[in-house]
């Protein structure tokens, strides 16, 4: 299968999701079709925290427990990000695509999905939580797919109250 949105978030269509985007409301697919992401699936770096960590060549952001958030984090290797971990903070790896043209790809046919210039900057990110931890609440400021390979995750979402459009988190 191609690698793009429509994949991504079959069996919904692609005017399901534009009307929501338009709305401004979150678009769920409760689950992806395992064969729509087979190829993410069979990338060997995905297949666990370690294997991740041994792919890795980059920095790893780490998000400190006083905010739980990127605002409040720093940067490590790979040794460091396993320790921290096992202290119970999250983990962010940038700039995923980097280590394979299939999140290349992603990117590519989301793009075009989504009609936006070939030129905008997309990039995929790989989240590593440990067990009963999460993010502090925030706004992102950019459009994003999640995309949750393991484990379970509960969202809440929640109308803004406290700024019209804001721009920053």
């Amino acid at each position: 299968m191609a690698a793009n949105l429509s994949t991504l978030i079959a069996p919904f269509k692609l005017n399901q999701f534009q009307e929501c985007f338009i709305q401004n409301r979150p678009f769920l697919v409760p689950e992806v079709h395992p064969a729509g992401i087979q190829k993410l699936l069979e990338l060997p770096f995905l297949s666990s925290l370690e294997s991740l960590l041994e792919h890795w060549t980059k920095s790893i952001q780490v998000h400190l427990p006083d905010l739980r958030d990127e605002a409040s984090s720093l940067d490590t290797d790979s040794e460091g990000a396993l320790s921290f971990f096992e202290q119970g903070m999250g983990l962010l790896f940038n700039d995923a695509q980097e280590l394979s043209p299939v999140l290349e790809s992603w990117i590519q046919g989301i793009k075009k999905d989504l009609g936006v210039s070939a030129m905008t900057y997309g990039r995929n990110l790989i989240y590593a939580t440990p067990d009963g931890q999460g993010s502090a609440p925030h706004f992102d400021q950019n459009i994003n797919f999640v995309l949750q390979i393991k484990g379970i995750k509960k969202w809440r979402v929640a109308t803004n109250t406290h700024l019209i459009n804001p721009l920053t988190r």
